[in-house]
């Protein structure tokens, strides 16, 4: 019996994301005729993801579509943060540390150029993700090392 799944698109920066919730679903997200590539290596980078955001508020995963050549693709995972009534933004998860307590915390941060790779713009995009308002340490409000729109 063929899968229900219904990918849910949106646009980013000019590029169209599928929302998915299931590395199984990527053979239900619509392509160009191309020859999919994408390994295991993506696809469990895209499970880690996936898990991520079922265990805190907020996250979803998209991929889009990132065409290697003439023939061949690969489906490329970013994980986005979607604030209370905000937009919805990418980001990485990456550790900091608060400068006044020294707490290591888990810290989502937008402002790194690699989310936005392959965009002419892409270090515009980061400098303007660096304009977000920051949050502090979630055990004493302290400045984190990193500049990060959700800490834990």
């Amino acid at each position: 019996m063929k899968n229900h799944f219904l990918p849910q698109s949106f646009v980013d920066c000019g590029e169209t994301f599928y929302i998915i919730d299931d590395a199984a679903h990527l053979a239900d997200l619509p392509h160009s005729a191309r020859k999919d590539m994408t390994g295991n290596l993506v696809k469990e980078s895209l499970r880690k993801k996936i898990v991520f955001c079922q265990e805190h508020e907020g996250f979803f995963c998209a991929v889009r579509e990132f065409i290697m050549g003439g023939d061949r693709f690969f489906w490329c995972p970013t994980l986005f943060y979607r604030p209370d009534r905000e937009p919805a933004v990418r980001v990485s998860i990456e550790n900091a540390r608060c400068t006044a307590c020294g707490r290591q915390v888990l810290a989502a941060n937008p402002a790194l150029p690699h989310l936005y790779e392959f965009l002419p713009n892409m270090y515009d995009l980061a400098e303007e993700k660096e304009r977000l308002p920051a949050v502090g340490c979630p055990c004493c409000g302290g400045k984190l090392s990193r500049h990060a729109i959700w800490a834990e």
